[in-house]
Protein backbone atom coordinates (compact mmCIF):
# COMPACT_ATOMS: atom_id res chain seq x y z
CA UNK A 1 0.00 0.00 0.00
CA UNK A 2 1.99 3.28 -1.00
CA UNK A 3 1.14 6.05 0.90
CA UNK A 4 0.10 8.62 -2.23
CA UNK A 5 -1.90 10.67 0.75
CA UNK A 6 -1.18 14.03 2.39
CA UNK A 7 -2.54 15.09 4.91
CA UNK A 8 -5.43 16.41 2.74
CA UNK A 9 -5.46 14.57 -0.56
CA UNK A 10 -6.76 11.30 -0.67
CA UNK A 11 -5.65 8.32 -3.04
CA UNK A 12 -4.87 4.55 -3.90
CA UNK A 13 -2.25 2.96 -4.81
CA UNK A 14 -1.54 -0.98 -4.35
CA UNK A 15 1.94 -3.18 -5.84
CA UNK A 16 2.25 -6.53 -6.60
CA UNK A 17 5.44 -8.27 -6.41
CA UNK A 18 5.51 -12.21 -6.99
CA UNK A 19 9.16 -13.94 -6.33
CA UNK A 20 9.15 -14.80 -10.17
CA UNK A 21 9.66 -11.40 -10.83
CA UNK A 22 5.98 -10.63 -12.11
CA UNK A 23 4.11 -6.95 -11.20
CA UNK A 24 1.61 -5.14 -11.12
CA UNK A 25 -0.70 -1.90 -9.79
CA UNK A 26 -3.96 -1.44 -8.77
CA UNK A 27 -4.22 2.18 -9.20
CA UNK A 28 -2.09 5.41 -9.29
CA UNK A 29 -3.20 7.74 -6.94
CA UNK A 30 -3.72 11.21 -7.89
CA UNK A 31 -1.69 13.35 -10.11
CA UNK A 32 -0.37 15.37 -7.53
CA UNK A 33 1.40 13.21 -5.82
CA UNK A 34 2.23 11.21 -9.28
CA UNK A 35 6.07 12.83 -9.80
CA UNK A 36 6.64 13.66 -6.34
CA UNK A 37 6.07 10.16 -3.98
CA UNK A 38 4.07 7.26 -6.24
CA UNK A 39 6.80 7.20 -9.57
CA UNK A 40 9.61 7.69 -7.05
CA UNK A 41 8.58 4.58 -4.97
CA UNK A 42 8.36 2.60 -7.78
CA UNK A 43 11.55 3.31 -9.12
CA UNK A 44 13.31 3.34 -5.93
CA UNK A 45 12.04 -0.20 -5.79
CA UNK A 46 14.14 -0.97 -9.40
CA UNK A 47 10.89 -1.75 -10.99
CA UNK A 48 11.17 -1.03 -14.76
CA UNK A 49 8.58 -3.05 -15.63
CA UNK A 50 4.95 -3.46 -14.70
CA UNK A 51 2.94 -6.42 -16.46
CA UNK A 52 -0.67 -4.28 -15.44
CA UNK A 53 -1.92 -1.74 -13.79
CA UNK A 54 -5.70 -1.96 -13.05
CA UNK A 55 -7.37 1.46 -12.57
CA UNK A 56 -10.69 -0.16 -10.22
CA UNK A 57 -12.85 3.25 -11.27
CA UNK A 58 -12.55 6.62 -12.67
CA UNK A 59 -11.71 8.97 -10.00
CA UNK A 60 -8.98 11.23 -10.04
CA UNK A 61 -7.76 9.89 -6.78
CA UNK A 62 -7.53 6.23 -8.01
CA UNK A 63 -6.53 7.16 -11.77
CA UNK A 64 -4.13 10.27 -11.33
CA UNK A 65 -1.04 8.80 -12.09
CA UNK A 66 -1.44 6.91 -14.94
CA UNK A 67 -0.38 9.36 -17.60
CA UNK A 68 2.82 10.17 -15.49
CA UNK A 69 3.39 6.55 -15.00
CA UNK A 70 3.13 6.04 -19.06
CA UNK A 71 5.67 8.66 -18.97
CA UNK A 72 7.71 7.94 -16.80
CA UNK A 73 10.24 5.21 -19.12
CA UNK A 74 8.57 2.25 -16.78
CA UNK A 75 7.49 0.16 -19.06
CA UNK A 76 3.29 -0.55 -19.00
CA UNK A 77 2.38 -4.17 -20.41
CA UNK A 78 -1.38 -3.53 -20.27
CA UNK A 79 -4.04 -1.02 -18.64
CA UNK A 80 -7.11 -2.47 -17.04
CA UNK A 81 -9.83 0.27 -17.11
CA UNK A 82 -13.50 1.13 -18.09
CA UNK A 83 -14.06 4.32 -20.03
CA UNK A 84 -17.28 5.91 -18.52
CA UNK A 85 -20.31 8.02 -20.82
CA UNK A 86 -18.84 12.07 -20.27
CA UNK A 87 -22.16 12.78 -18.29
CA UNK A 88 -21.25 11.06 -15.08
CA UNK A 89 -18.75 13.49 -14.78
CA UNK A 90 -20.49 16.39 -15.92
CA UNK A 91 -22.44 14.93 -12.63
CA UNK A 92 -19.50 13.87 -10.55
CA UNK A 93 -17.68 17.09 -11.85
CA UNK A 94 -15.36 16.95 -7.93
CA UNK A 95 -14.34 13.27 -9.05
CA UNK A 96 -12.81 13.18 -12.45
CA UNK A 97 -12.98 14.77 -15.74
CA UNK A 98 -13.61 13.07 -19.13
CA UNK A 99 -10.33 14.67 -20.54
CA UNK A 100 -8.26 12.71 -17.92
CA UNK A 101 -9.61 9.82 -19.10
CA UNK A 102 -9.02 10.59 -22.31
CA UNK A 103 -5.56 11.34 -21.77
CA UNK A 104 -4.73 7.99 -20.63
CA UNK A 105 -6.08 6.83 -23.70
CA UNK A 106 -4.71 9.02 -25.86
CA UNK A 107 -0.86 8.41 -24.09
CA UNK A 108 -1.65 4.61 -24.47
CA UNK A 109 -1.82 4.72 -27.52
CA UNK A 110 0.89 6.46 -28.23
CA UNK A 111 3.14 3.99 -26.15
CA UNK A 112 1.36 1.09 -27.65
CA UNK A 113 0.06 0.04 -24.46
CA UNK A 114 -3.34 -1.91 -24.64
CA UNK A 115 -6.30 -0.79 -22.66
CA UNK A 116 -9.01 -3.77 -21.44
CA UNK A 117 -12.17 -3.47 -20.12
CA UNK A 118 -13.03 -4.96 -17.16
CA UNK A 119 -16.00 -7.13 -18.24
CA UNK A 120 -13.42 -8.48 -21.00
CA UNK A 121 -11.33 -10.25 -18.17
CA UNK A 122 -11.68 -12.82 -15.43
CA UNK A 123 -8.59 -13.54 -13.94
CA UNK A 124 -4.83 -12.05 -14.41
CA UNK A 125 -2.11 -14.77 -14.19
CA UNK A 126 0.73 -13.21 -12.54
CA UNK A 127 2.94 -16.87 -12.41
CA UNK A 128 1.65 -20.42 -11.68
CA UNK A 129 1.08 -19.65 -8.47
CA UNK A 130 -0.37 -15.83 -8.38
CA UNK A 131 -3.65 -14.52 -9.47
CA UNK A 132 -5.99 -11.54 -9.65
CA UNK A 133 -9.41 -12.74 -9.77
CA UNK A 134 -12.15 -10.21 -10.55
CA UNK A 135 -15.22 -10.58 -7.89
CA UNK A 136 -17.32 -7.53 -9.69
CA UNK A 137 -17.57 -4.63 -11.44
CA UNK A 138 -20.67 -2.94 -12.13
CA UNK A 139 -21.08 -0.28 -15.22
CA UNK A 140 -23.96 1.88 -15.86
CA UNK A 141 -23.46 3.71 -19.04
CA UNK A 142 -25.19 6.40 -18.58
CA UNK A 143 -26.50 8.64 -15.24
CA UNK A 144 -30.17 7.67 -14.60
CA UNK A 145 -29.99 3.95 -15.43
CA UNK A 146 -28.68 3.27 -11.84
CA UNK A 147 -30.51 0.30 -10.78
CA UNK A 148 -27.34 -1.20 -8.83
CA UNK A 149 -25.10 2.21 -9.49
CA UNK A 150 -25.08 4.94 -7.54
CA UNK A 151 -22.11 6.36 -8.58
CA UNK A 152 -19.02 6.25 -9.86
CA UNK A 153 -17.49 4.52 -6.89
CA UNK A 154 -20.21 1.82 -6.95
CA UNK A 155 -18.40 0.90 -10.80
CA UNK A 156 -15.06 -0.22 -8.66
CA UNK A 157 -13.52 -3.10 -9.60
CA UNK A 158 -13.61 -5.67 -6.64
CA UNK A 159 -10.69 -8.05 -7.15
CA UNK A 160 -8.84 -10.61 -4.66
CA UNK A 161 -5.15 -11.79 -5.10
CA UNK A 162 -5.12 -15.63 -5.10
CA UNK A 163 -2.09 -18.18 -3.80
CA UNK A 164 -3.53 -21.04 -5.46
CA UNK A 165 -6.60 -21.43 -3.71
CA UNK A 166 -5.92 -19.35 -0.83
CA UNK A 167 -7.36 -15.30 -1.30
CA UNK A 168 -4.51 -13.10 0.22
CA UNK A 169 -5.65 -9.79 -0.37
CA UNK A 170 -9.31 -8.92 -1.63
CA UNK A 171 -8.85 -4.89 -2.94
CA UNK A 172 -12.62 -3.55 -2.90
CA UNK A 173 -11.95 -0.07 -4.47
CA UNK A 174 -14.00 2.47 -3.41
CA UNK A 175 -17.37 0.41 -2.92
CA UNK A 176 -20.29 2.25 -1.53
CA UNK A 177 -23.59 1.19 -0.98
CA UNK A 178 -25.44 0.20 -3.70
CA UNK A 179 -22.66 -2.00 -5.18
CA UNK A 180 -22.00 -3.09 -1.46
CA UNK A 181 -25.94 -4.61 -1.03
CA UNK A 182 -24.84 -6.50 -4.09
CA UNK A 183 -22.20 -8.23 -2.90
CA UNK A 184 -24.56 -9.04 -0.18
CA UNK A 185 -27.36 -10.10 -1.65
CA UNK A 186 -25.39 -12.36 -4.12
CA UNK A 187 -22.98 -13.87 -1.53
CA UNK A 188 -20.07 -12.99 -3.99
CA UNK A 189 -17.25 -12.99 -0.74
CA UNK A 190 -18.03 -16.32 0.68
CA UNK A 191 -14.56 -16.77 1.04
CA UNK A 192 -11.89 -16.01 4.02
CA UNK A 193 -9.04 -13.65 3.17
CA UNK A 194 -5.93 -12.67 5.32
CA UNK A 195 -6.45 -8.92 4.15
CA UNK A 196 -8.65 -6.59 3.32
CA UNK A 197 -8.14 -3.50 1.69
CA UNK A 198 -10.79 -1.11 2.92
CA UNK A 199 -13.14 0.67 0.60
CA UNK A 200 -13.39 3.98 -0.10
CA UNK A 201 -10.48 5.16 2.24
CA UNK A 202 -12.93 4.23 4.96
CA UNK A 203 -14.88 7.75 5.06
CA UNK A 204 -18.11 7.02 6.04
CA UNK A 205 -20.14 6.61 2.88
CA UNK A 206 -18.21 2.87 2.81
CA UNK A 207 -21.05 0.19 2.19
CA UNK A 208 -21.15 -3.61 2.11
CA UNK A 209 -20.08 -3.76 5.93
CA UNK A 210 -22.23 -7.49 6.10
CA UNK A 211 -20.70 -8.84 3.19
CA UNK A 212 -17.27 -7.74 4.11
CA UNK A 213 -17.39 -9.32 7.78
CA UNK A 214 -17.76 -12.73 6.03
CA UNK A 215 -14.32 -12.17 4.76
CA UNK A 216 -12.94 -12.44 8.30
CA UNK A 217 -10.22 -10.59 7.61
CA UNK A 218 -6.87 -11.04 9.72
CA UNK A 219 -5.41 -7.53 8.56
CA UNK A 220 -6.88 -4.63 6.92
CA UNK A 221 -5.12 -1.53 5.32
CA UNK A 222 -6.75 2.06 4.92
CA UNK A 223 -5.28 4.15 2.43
CA UNK A 224 -6.97 7.14 4.26
CA UNK A 225 -5.18 10.92 4.53
CA UNK A 226 -5.00 12.21 8.27
CA UNK A 227 -7.94 14.55 7.21
CA UNK A 228 -9.85 11.49 6.92
CA UNK A 229 -8.92 8.84 9.17
CA UNK A 230 -8.21 11.11 12.25
CA UNK A 231 -12.10 12.23 12.37
CA UNK A 232 -15.13 11.10 13.08
CA UNK A 233 -15.85 10.48 8.97
CA UNK A 234 -13.92 7.15 9.97
CA UNK A 235 -15.31 6.27 13.04
CA UNK A 236 -17.29 3.58 11.13
CA UNK A 237 -14.59 1.81 9.81
CA UNK A 238 -12.18 1.65 13.06
CA UNK A 239 -15.46 0.11 14.72
CA UNK A 240 -15.56 -2.30 12.15
CA UNK A 241 -11.84 -3.55 12.17
CA UNK A 242 -12.38 -3.17 16.22
CA UNK A 243 -14.82 -5.28 15.83
CA UNK A 244 -13.38 -8.38 13.93
CA UNK A 245 -9.97 -8.15 15.96
CA UNK A 246 -8.06 -7.05 12.83
CA UNK A 247 -4.83 -5.75 12.68
CA UNK A 248 -5.24 -2.27 11.58
CA UNK A 249 -2.87 -0.52 8.97
CA UNK A 250 -3.41 3.45 7.72
CA UNK A 251 -1.25 5.68 5.43
CA UNK A 252 -2.07 8.46 8.09
CA UNK A 253 -0.44 6.20 10.83
CA UNK A 254 2.11 4.36 8.91
CA UNK A 255 2.95 5.21 5.82
CA UNK A 256 3.64 2.81 3.28
CA UNK A 257 2.53 -0.34 4.03
CA UNK A 258 4.23 -3.66 2.54
CA UNK A 259 3.17 -7.03 3.56
CA UNK A 260 5.60 -9.90 3.08
CA UNK A 261 4.04 -13.82 2.30
CA UNK A 262 6.32 -16.76 2.89
CA UNK A 263 6.66 -20.13 0.84
CA UNK A 264 5.75 -21.70 4.75
CA UNK A 265 2.83 -19.81 4.97
CA UNK A 266 4.59 -16.84 7.29
CA UNK A 267 3.83 -13.09 6.97
CA UNK A 268 5.79 -9.94 7.85
CA UNK A 269 4.34 -6.31 7.71
CA UNK A 270 6.62 -3.53 7.37
CA UNK A 271 5.93 0.09 7.76
CA UNK A 272 7.02 3.07 6.85
CA UNK A 273 5.77 5.65 10.00
CA UNK A 274 6.31 9.29 9.11
CA UNK A 275 5.02 12.53 11.35
CA UNK A 276 2.05 14.45 10.26
CA UNK A 277 4.15 17.10 9.11
CA UNK A 278 6.39 15.04 7.11
CA UNK A 279 3.29 13.43 5.03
Amino acid sequence: MINVNSRATQGDAHLIQTDEGNTILIDTGAVSYAERKFIPALKKKGIRKIDAVFITHPHYDHYGGMVPLLRSGIEIGAIYMDEIAPAWFQREWWGGKAEDIQAIVDTAQQKKVPIIAHAQWQEFKLSDKYRLRKIMCLRSFEPGDESDVGDMNDMSLVAVLMRNEQALILYAGDVNVKSGNKLKAENLLNFPCEILKFPHHGAESWGGEDAFEGVKPKIIFYPAPASIWNTPRCDRARKFGKKLGAQVYSNAEDGTVTFNFFQDGSMIVETNRVSPSKQ
